[in-house]
């Protein structure tokens, strides 16, 4: 009777925590997705694998439950049915860039002054178009605004890479 009441604890708990989880977005991400589908099939899209070797070109990159399974040839990758297929023709794929020293404002010296603008709204944006996925600051000027720019972005509030705060 006990390991019956723990076990369906366990169930419950898990449920509760894969539900919470789950990442939801605000109204004003949603328009930057265009694909939710945790399985789908990129295919004829040209390959930069960050190894170092040329880019591939007539690839196929096949992901399940949001992990990339195959990539290869788009003739030699069997997508399975059901799969939500996007045709890349004319795209490139890249690694995810990881960059370990960014700020969130732009700075300007104007003698005798050293002027600094905090970028909350547009930098996080561009760092994601810029293809960073992963980012450290690496010093700031406000610095609770850094730390209310990746709660937003983990939340789901905004857009911009997965951000490790280095203040205060």
């Amino acid at each position: 009777m006990r390991a019956k009441f723990v076990g369906s604890l366990l169930i419950a708990i898990i449920v509760f925590t894969e539900k919470n989880l789950c990442q939801s977005f605000s109204e004003s991400v949603k328009p930057f997705i265009s694909v939710s589908a945790d399985t789908f099939a990129l295919t004829d899209v040209k390959l930069i694998d960050g190894t170092g070797g040329p880019a591939k070109d007539h690839q196929t990159i096949l992901v399940e439950h949001g992990r990339i399974i195959q990539v290869g040839e788009k003739s030699a990758i069997r997508v399975p049915a059901g799969t939500n297929i996007i045709p890349c023709s004319g795209k490139t794929v890249i690694p995810g860039m990881v960059m370990m020293h960014e700020h969130m404002y732009y700075g300007e010296s104007v003698r005798p002054f050293y002027i600094v603008v905090e970028m909350p709204v547009s930098f996080p944006g561009l760092y994601l178009a810029g293809g960073v996925t992963t980012m450290r600051t690496a010093g700031c000027v406000e610095p609770q605004t850094d730390l209310n720019l990746k709660q937003w972005i983990d939340e789901g509030q905004i857009i911009g890479p997965d951000i490790d705060v280095t203040a205060p």
